[in-house]
């Protein structure tokens, strides 16, 4: 189920700018997009003014959404359901964040819809339990930050860095930091329990 009322269907039209950029860690995948909304009459153009960010490999998109600062529309597509992954890429402030399995109809429906400056967000997946400050930390075990480096980049404590953590793994219902790495990646069900278990605090 959305987190927002999703726009009334958009078609292309003539006298609307159906250009769109990409920008993806994989030329295969950009391309396969652009082949199939070039179907539903869009086209793709370096110099639009809009750019679609898709999130492959997953963690592209927030470590790659700075390059988007001179387009005007910005649109994130990802295929996590992670919700804290989801409201980092939210905090990120695109025009549209948009994940789940329907994902080109969604697209098709908003890119006219983004030129209107709405923001917009399309996520199945529910909110975060976790405080800012939490989720923060949860972001940083996720990119492997150790509890000494975490203490620095944040500025607090390294008993507050254990105590949060201790929190955290509580709330998304994990047992250590591998488990929440993981989880934060949306790839936890991959891994069995017992190849978790075997794995170093």
């Amino acid at each position: 189920m959305s987190n927002v009322q999703q726009p009334a269907e958009i078609f292309p039209s003539g006298d609307i700018d159906n250009s769109f950029a990409i920008l993806c860690g994989s030329s295969g995948a950009a391309d396969a997009l652009s082949l199939l909304l070039a179907q539903e009459g869009y086209k793709h153009d370096t110099n639009s003014d809009l750019v679609i960010v898709l999130d492959i490999p997953r963690g592209f998109a927030p470590v790659y959404y700075e390059k988007t600062k001179n387009y005007l529309h910005k649109i994130v597509v990802t295929w996590s359901l992670c919700p804290e992954y989801l409201d980092d890429l939210w905090d990120l402030k695109p025009n549209i964040l948009i994940s789940g399995d329907s994902i080109l109809l969604n697209l098709t429906n908003t890119i006219n819809w983004v030129r209107q400056k709405n923001q917009l967000r399309i996520t199945r997946s529910t909110s975060s339990e976790l405080s800012p400050n939490e989720r923060r930390v949860l972001r940083l075990v996720a990119y492997n930050y150790s509890n000494k480096d975490i203490s620095e980049k944040l500025n607090i404590e390294y008993q507050t860095v254990k105590n949060t953590l201790s929190v955290i793994y509580q709330k998304i219902g994990v047992s250590n930091r591998m488990e929440a790495a993981l989880y934060y990646w949306g790839i936890r069900s991959l891994i069995s329990r017992d190849e978790l278990n075997t794995v170093p605090e």
